[in-house]
């Protein structure tokens, strides 16, 4: 199948633009907060809480790996509650994968330490982090396909941005918060118990989530289902969007790596003393600032997309990237706030416009009851190569050294590999003509 811009002949319901819009970002928001907030808490505490007696840059790496069990988890969540949304309908799969993620991050904020109860913290930590990692696998392939099929016809691109943004927005929160967190308490208290809070926070974020999705499915799902015939075999399609779903990967994961370093593996490296001169609230204020803007750059590639097509902003996106790897990690080691303010917004481009305009190209190419599941796990697998597995690769290659230019060659490779993907697209003619 195709990716085409052109929308569905199915018409819509009539839900308004800005209850859609809110819809389709809460629960993102409210993922990407969680977890974003779960890895700068376990950047900051979790190496203290759950791991203690060991080296603070190994305890640090024990902490980011339970961080990262949970992208792990991603790809089981997308096929799990992508069969349910794909079958079952988007709004009620969406609801349990909130309500599932929200259970876990309140249960992580109430989890005893080792000092309380031993070895039993760090296993507590890690089965909880599957839990979030299923929940995770539900919401974005649903979120993406509630975003596309119920926007206007002539905007299915822009909306499918939505998600992102409010993923993008999520994280700016939880750095916010996490900043407020760091001024506020000193490390001993913030080790002790102040950790807890944020994540307390959570259940507010899942009350207002639960308001605003109270809408209905799509015109063109409804149509879908009642038409059995044309109901695919969830087998079969997977195995016929092999391809594809191979393809996402490749566009999602310069996107996710940048991201989570950024968020996660420099803030460990900030604390850790690598940068002298650069305190740790100064770096989160930092990517705060960051966050922000990639909120506003993310939606102008949505708006860009209407106009350009699709692979020549994603190639453009990683090419800027690849080329402003080594700059941004030169600008960070200054150690001086505002160089490496811009050491990290060089870096923005290539993350904002990646995260919303792969997501419509994806969703496209899908058909709508394989749609939920195909992009879910498009993107989990994506996410758990870039947000878990080479931000874990690449804070155990700077640790014992500090030098950080395998953090420049692995975002220049996995880059130009996007560029590969979008190529090898474009030539088997799957993709929006040039």
């Amino acid at each position: 199948m195709t990716v085409s811009d052109a929308p569905s002949r199915a018409t819509p319901k009539r839900v308004s633009p800005a209850r859609l819009a809110v819809a389709t970002m809460v629960g993102t928001m409210i993922e990407a907060y969680d977890l974003v907030l779960y890895s700068v808490v376990a950047a900051l505490a979790f190496n203290h809480v759950c791991f203690p007696g060991v080296a603070p840059w190994v305890g640090t790496l024990a902490a980011l790996a339970s961080h990262a069990v949970a992208f792990f988890m991603r790809p089981l969540g997308a096929i799990l509650f992508g069969y349910l949304g794909d079958r079952s309908g988007r709004v009620k799969a969406l609801r349990i994968s909130l309500l599932t993620m929200g259970i876990a991050t309140l249960l992580i904020g109430v989890l005893p330490t080792a000092a309380q109860i031993g070895v039993l913290a760090p296993i507590l930590l890690v089965v909880l982090r599957l839990a979030q990692g299923v929940a995770m696998g539900g919401e974005y392939g649903g979120a993406v396909a509630m975003s596309t099929e119920s926007a206007p016809p002539a905007k299915r691109a822009l909306f499918g941005t939505f998600p992102n943004t409010g993923s993008i927005f999520g994280a700016a929160f939880a750095i916010l918060v996490s900043v407020v967190l760091v001024s506020a308490f000193d490390d001993a208290a913030l080790v002790g118990w102040a950790w807890r809070l944020p994540f307390f926070l959570s259940a507010v974020l899942i009350g207002i989530g639960f308001l605003v999705r109270r809408i209905g499915e799509s015109e063109e799902f409804e149509k879908a289902t009642a038409d059995s015939t044309s109901t695919p075999k969830p087998v079969p399609s997977l195995g016929r969007k092999l391809r594809l779903i191979g393809i996402a990967t490749l566009l999602l994961t310069p996107n996710t790596l940048i991201f989570y370093v950024i968020v996660t593996s420099f803030l460990a490296y900030v604390r850790g003393g690598g940068v002298p001169g650069l305190t740790v609230a100064h770096y989160q204020v930092v990517t705060f600032v960051a966050m922000s803007l990639s909120c506003v750059l993310n939606l102008g590639g949505g708006f860009l997309s209407l106009r350009v097509p699709r692979h020549r902003i994603v190639v453009g996106a990683c090419l800027w990237g690849a080329a402003a790897a080594f700059p941004a990690i030169l600008l960070l080691q200054t150690g001086r706030t505002w160089l490496v303010l811009l050491g990290i917004v060089l870096l923005i481009p290539a993350h904002a416009l990646l995260s919303g305009v792969t997501t419509a190209y994806v969703s496209d190419a899908l058909p709508v009851r394989f749609r939920y599941t195909g992009v879910g796990l498009g993107y989990a697998i994506g996410a758990g190569v870039g947000s878990g597995l080479l931000p874990l690769l690449l804070l155990w290659l700077i640790g014992p050294t500090g030098a950080l230019w395998p953090f420049a060659l692995l975002v220049c490779l996995v880059c130009l590999g996007a560029v590969v993907g979008v190529l090898f697209v474009q030539r088997a003619g799957s993709g929006r003509p040039a």
